[in-house]
């Protein structure tokens, strides 16, 4: 393991070691080093990658979602260069006509309606999405405005049909993100929101279109897919009314 340069910042009036900034001269080397970094559990010492202000910034609100995936799911998380590691998690998934004002949910539905992205006044990208599911294909639906700064992080949807689930739609009520008109519900995306779409064709694979950087995807989500295909296809003139 070769080190080009190193040195040591100013220490700080704490107890903890002085700061070491080093530059490896091997990429592979320093991914071996940082992959290290669990044997250090229980010392007062830490290694993280030096980044320049503006990236810094960047990991400090993707540190502050994961702490909210933490808080809110009770599971694990670790931040990677690309984004969250999320692991040891098992989701419950709430039926469309039980989501309620003020709760924190995943869901499954099939698409109703779309509106594709748009800029929004701000700097953000919205969509709307209209989602059902056998529990209310009778009565209501899930409207949902969503709002993201990165169009990549909002659902691929391009057609009616198509199967979403999204995570982690939440928010108190008084923000309105979840919340009763018109005896719908209406749903806007919340801290760590990330979706999964699937085409509505019965026979083809079930491979979802995302723009998260990790996702799950095991056999009862794969399961899922398949029944709510085959649903949509019994109800297909009944959802597209």
């Amino acid at each position: 393991m070769t080190i080009c340069t190193a040195h040591r910042l100013q220490r700080r009036a704490t107890d903890n070691p002085a700061t070491i900034i080093g530059v490896f001269l091997y990429w592979s080397d320093r991914e071996a080093f940082l992959k290290a970094r669990p044997n250090l559990r229980g010392s007062k010492m830490s290694v993280r990658t030096d980044l320049p202000p503006e990236l810094e910034m960047k990991r400090g609100a993707l540190a502050h979602t994961a702490y909210e995936i933490r808080r809110d799911e009770k599971i694990q998380t670790r931040l990677r260069e690309n984004g969250v590691d999320i692991w040891g998690m098992t989701y419950s998934y709430t039926n469309i006509s039980d989501v309620k004002e003020g709760t924190i949910v995943n869901v499954w539905g099939v698409v109703k309606y779309y509106k594709p992205p748009q800029r929004s006044r701000g700097s953000d990208v919205h969509m709307m999405l209209s989602l059902v599911d056998p529990s209310c294909i009778d009565a209501g639906k899930l409207k949902c405005s969503l709002f993201c700064q990165n169009e990549e992080a909002l659902p691929k949807v391009t057609e009616v049909g198509q199967i979403v689930r999204m995570h982690r739609v939440k928010t108190p009520c008084v923000s309105l993100q979840i919340s009763m008109f018109n005896h719908n519900v209406q749903a806007q995306t919340g801290v760590g929101f990330a979706c999964l779409v699937f085409t509505s064709g019965v026979d083809t694979p079930v491979v979802p279109e995302t723009g998260s950087q990790t996702y799950t995807l095991g056999d009862a989500d794969k399961e899922k897919v398949k029944q709510l295909r085959r649903w949509y296809a019994d109800v297909r003139n009944k959802v597209n009314d």
